[in-house]
């Protein structure tokens, strides 16, 4: 017998210096398995905890370093939306903070309802961060170790997101596109309905505005990463190869 279950799985909690100071949940569970993520060593570990725990933690870390953020990251905290809804719920009706969601945004591609709860919390209370691992999908196989046809959840989720006017911004790891592949990969933005073409706006300061991308990841090397830069990129140097990219 299975037994499913629905609480979220948290390894960690702290304060953490990004955002100009927040209170962190990390989720030991997530959908996907990127070879350089600093919470490898904590893929499925941590205590399945109530919603009402984690918010309770989360408030002391608020309180005791007066916090204007507070986040759940991981892993990927989505995979137990209905946990996760209950935990954002319990923090914002006590503490005046707004609450960050560190996601890959394939949940939200493969459940679009997802975004319409969302939409309920407002963007003074909430902000949703995507990290796009690849729009290419062998190398976002590659990155993930996930199906190739699941890179287009992530850009689904984007665009439903935007659709029903949730706040949220686009991270991504810049070490991992070539140089030709930024234009190709605003292209497929566009063609998947996400945002307006480049083109229509004076410049491309404001073409990021609009579009709420954020500066791209910086990499940093972690013990537990088993694959150094030097060989990611290689392996994707190959796969750029094979596709004919010079």
């Amino acid at each position: 017998m299975v037994i499913l279950m629905e609480k979220l799985r948290i390894y960690r909690f702290q304060k953490n210096r990004f955002y100009g100071g927040v209170a962190t949940a990390f989720c030991g569970e997530c959908n996907i398995n990127c070879i350089y993520c600093y919470s490898q060593n904590h893929r499925n570990t941590g205590k399945y905890l109530e919603a009402e725990e984690i918010g309770e933690k989360l408030v002391k870390l608020i309180d005791k370093h007066d916090l204007k953020y507070a986040r759940i990251s991981g892993g990927d905290p989505l995979s137990k939306y209905s946990e996760l809804e209950k935990v954002l719920n319990y923090v914002l009706s006590r503490r005046d903070v707004k609450m960050i969601v560190e996601t890959n945004g394939i949940e939200i591609g493969r459940n679009p309802e997802i975004a319409d709860s969302l939409s309920q919390f407002g963007e003074d209370n909430l902000i949703v961060r995507v990290s796009v691992k690849h729009f290419d999908p062998e190398k976002f196989h590659y990155i993930t170790g996930a199906p190739e046809d699941w890179c287009v959840l992530t850009f689904d989720g984007l665009k439903v997101l935007r659709e029903k006017e949730v706040p949220h911004i686009i991270s991504w790891m810049e070490e991992w596109f070539n140089g030709g592949e930024w234009a190709a990969w605003f292209e497929f933005l566009e063609e998947k309905e996400y945002c307006k073409p480049a083109g229509d706006y004076p410049s491309a300061d404001e073409w990021f505005e609009d579009q709420l991308l954020i500066d791209p990841e910086s990499f940093r090397k972690y013990p537990s990463v088993p694959v150094s830069k030097k060989e990611i990129l290689n392996k994707l140097r190959e796969i750029d190869i094979e596709h004919g990219v010079e």
